[in-house]
């Protein structure tokens, strides 16, 4: 089939196989800087409720945040966030991703 052939397995020489990393995998330096992103940013008050009290640097997560929190996170922060840390192409891939989610989803409502 020919899909992404960069991404297939490969046989190294001791007959062990290497499975190469996906361009959207972050590396363990961007998952330790994204949340930090998140947690340093400046908005204004009452933008967004708890989400800078609501990450965790240790662990990488987010936790006890409202929908409302997550509609901006996704559609404001997260390419803010993503820009920091990756290259431009997958930023324009998120940021699409994240316009076609929050379309269908304002449709449905």
């Amino acid at each position: 089939m020919q899909i992404r052939p960069n991404l297939h397995l490969v046989v190294l020489p001791n007959d062990k196989y290497h499975l190469p990393v996906a361009p959207y995998n972050l590396s363990v330096d961007e998952k330790t800087s994204l949340p930090k992103v998140l947690k340093h940013l400046k908005v204004p008050n009452g933008y967004v409720s708890n989400i800078f009290r609501s990450i965790t640097l240790k662990e990488h997560k987010l936790f006890n945040l409202k929908s409302y929190d997550y509609h901006i996170l996704i559609e404001h922060l997260l390419p803010i966030a993503f820009g920091a840390v990756k290259d431009d192409n997958l930023v324009v891939l998120v940021c699409k991703l994240f316009n076609f989610f929050l379309s269908n989803y304002v449709q449905k409502s």
